[in-house]
């Protein structure tokens, strides 16, 4: 049983690595919009605040290639964002280390309204966009990444499986409550990376 557990897994995480679907944004801004959209899905006030906040702590020039976008998507909505003022990609790649789960958005509220409160000073004053911007969906997919190498070569996150969703712990019995929208097991624990496989 365990033997076919642990071969599920591993079958489930080489095909996540080597079948990424395509990224469906835009550009890094789209990322930031789309999340802060789903956090704060009928507050427009708070979704700039947010977008503007994420902006500044992913400023590396780095996180603007278009191979990185949905992996500072996979980031947020893993718990990632905690209190740091900047986002640094080894620290996101450290992150990735151990299996992550797609967290409810109600965990990653809390934690991101703090993050907004504790940046708010720094992130407006780095923040260049006109406020009509902030929540217009961009047009185009951005500016090409500044390398002459493809992603194969440039992609530190290169190898490193994607975040698990709950439909894909449930279809593989991985979680100990069946039909559970949170990242919750039966006696309301959180279900970590360490709990995958257990």
């Amino acid at each position: 049983m365990r033997f076919k557990l642990l071969f599920l897994v591993l079958a489930l995480l080489t095909a996540l690595v080597f079948s990424l679907p395509p990224s469906n944004f835009r550009n890094q801004l789209h990322v930031f919009q789309t999340y802060a959209r789903d956090i704060y899905p009928d507050d427009k006030v708070q979704q700039k605040k947010a977008v503007v906040t994420l902006r500044y702590l992913f400023r590396n020039p780095d996180w603007n290639k278009a191979w990185y976008w949905h992996r500072i998507d996979d980031f947020l909505r893993t718990g990632g964002l905690k209190s740091a003022s900047k986002v640094a990609i080894l620290a996101a790649i450290g992150h990735f280390e151990q299996p992550q789960v797609i967290e409810d958005v109600r965990y990653s509220k809390p934690s991101l309204d703090k993050i907004i409160k504790n940046n708010k000073e720094n992130a407006n004053k780095h923040n260049q966009l006109k406020d009509h911007e902030i929540l217009n969906t961009p047009r185009s997919l951005g500016s090409v990444p500044k390398t002459t190498a493809p992603p194969h070569q440039t992609d530190m996150f290169k190898g490193i499986p994607r975040p698990f969703t709950q439909q894909e712990l449930e279809m593989y019995g991985l979680t100990r409550q069946r039909g559970s929208s949170s990242n919750t097991d039966a006696r309301g624990k959180r279900i970590s990376g360490a709990d995958i496989g257990q």
